[in-house]
């Protein structure tokens, strides 16, 4: 679809059994898509080693600037998959805004390494985090880390910095 599509925007592919494999054959696609905006791809199946390969496939910033959302919700990706999302925000996409990674089985060392890496691309506006194997040390240096811009989304609650002049 994508090979037929290379401008296509939005990409949902949610609760379709893919798994590692399928992210593979999806991956092909993706090179060619240069205009994909938001990528949805909640409660499938796939682990980190599909979230890797995804990561490592999504066109960079000089092919495709305009990038702005992934959901891998309900992915068992853990924390080596969580460390492949990091290396996506790294990448430092000019309109990256937004990373969901609800249920994921991230534990805090995942959790706190991709929550810095939001930290530090200033385009980042929300990283949903909730219902991963988090402890309450975890979530207070996660409260202590957003910046002004920044919300991360924890447990059923929000954690943000406004600035108040």
């Amino acid at each position: 679809i994508l090979k037929k599509y290379p401008f296509l925007g939005l990409l949902h592919l949610g609760s379709n059994g893919i798994g590692d494999e399928g992210i593979k054959k999806l991956c092909v696609g993706l090179k060619d898509c240069q205009s994909l905006l938001r990528l949805h791809l909640p409660n499938n199946t796939f682990t980190a080693i599909g979230v890797t390969e995804l990561c490592n496939n999504i066109p960079n910033s000089h092919v495709n600037p305009q990038f702005q959302l992934l959901n891998v919700s309900g992915n068992k990706i853990g924390d080596d998959g969580a460390n492949a999302l990091k290396g996506l925000i790294a990448k430092k996409y000019a309109s990256f805004k937004v990373l969901y990674a609800n249920e994921c089985n991230i534990t805090d060392v995942g959790g706190l390494a991709l929550a810095q890496e939001a930290v530090n691309n200033k385009t980042m506006c929300h990283l949903f985090m909730e219902g991963n194997q988090f402890t309450q040390g975890c979530k207070d240096q996660l409260v202590g880390m957003v910046r002004q811009g920044l919300t991360i989304h924890i447990q059923q609650r929000s954690v943000s910095y406004t600035h108040l002049t």
